[in-house]
């Protein structure tokens, strides 16, 4: 279950768990979502903060608007059989509405931290507006293979291969491209069966799909446990990416959204959940 790490009248920081899609949308195809019969992050949120509903872009509000969602009012839909068909709902209601309310950034379903979501409407400009001009700090922690440098930066742009959701910094029919910025550093080297490892803080400057994992990826060193960019096998039999939110930072807004007076500093942190920890605890070993 996700967990509140801070609330006030216009936002909320959670700490996401691994295996936690944030909406339906998520970068997952429809017999994933289906088979997954997991609920997502913004099933949590609305039951929890109703009000959200109608907090996002008007683009999206305006899909929204007098469409039933199977997540909002926790009911299942009829088939006509006398059975339900939630998840089957879910899906179609996520795919016509891309419905995301509140939520201004995401992390991909398995990587694991901290989420800042908007309350009210103005929270949800406020929020964009400061992560087009990137006045948003956030860090990540990752363990990658081989021993990378003691810091650096990543300047590729990033693209999506042609037919696929599968991102890359070089490749031959690449779409899309655009800037893509990350800092990193090094924190600390392990070693293990004869095979080096980097604990790596990374720093993203823009905010690219996958950018972390392609980046490391591209440079020589994916993520442990990143079975899309990086190997399929790891000596900790990890499910998922060795990738977490550790931190996130932004100024507050002034009272009421008004004057030119900024609100306090705020920096919300998360420690690594239990399933890293033990592989760091290892690798200590």
């Amino acid at each position: 279950m996700p967990e509140i790490i801070y609330e006030d009248e216009n936002f909320l920081a959670v700490n996401k768990p691994a295996n936690l899609l944030v909406h339906g949308q998520s970068g997952i195809s429809k017999s994933e979502f289906l088979i997954s019969k997991q609920p997502t992050l913004v099933d949590f949120l609305l039951k929890k903060y109703p009000e959200i509903k109608n907090v996002g872009d008007s683009s999206t509000l305006r899909q929204c608007s007098g469409q039933a969602h199977s997540t909002g009012s926790g009911q299942a839909h009829s088939t006509g059989s006398g059975q339900t068909n939630s998840r089957q709902d879910h899906w179609t209601n996520a795919k016509q509405t891309n419905f995301r309310p509140g939520i201004v950034h995401r992390l991909d379903k398995d990587t694991s931290g901290v989420l800042i979501i908007a309350r009210n409407q103005k929270a949800f400009d406020y929020l964009k507006d400061l992560f087009q001009n990137h006045q948003i700090q956030k860090t990540y922690l990752a363990l990658v293979y081989g021993k990378m440098p003691k810091r650096g930066l990543f300047a590729q742009p990033i693209g999506l291969k042609s037919g696929s959701t599968k991102r890359a910094v070089f490749g031959k029919k690449l779409k899309m491209m655009k800037p893509a910025i990350t800092e990193y550093k090094t924190l600390r080297y392990f070693q293990k069966n004869n095979e080096f490892f980097s604990l790596v803080r990374l720093s993203p400057k823009t905010g690219r799909t996958h950018q972390l994992r392609v980046h490391l990826a591209a440079s020589g060193h994916p993520i442990v446990g990143d079975q899309l960019y990086g190997r399929k096998n790891n000596p900790w039999n990890l499910k998922r990416q060795f990738l977490h939110a550790e931190s996130i930072e932004f100024t507050l807004p002034p009272k009421n959204f008004q004057g030119e007076t900024a609100g306090r500093r705020l920096k919300l942190e998360v420690e690594l959940p239990n399933d890293l920890k033990k592989i760091i605890d290892d690798l200590k070993k």
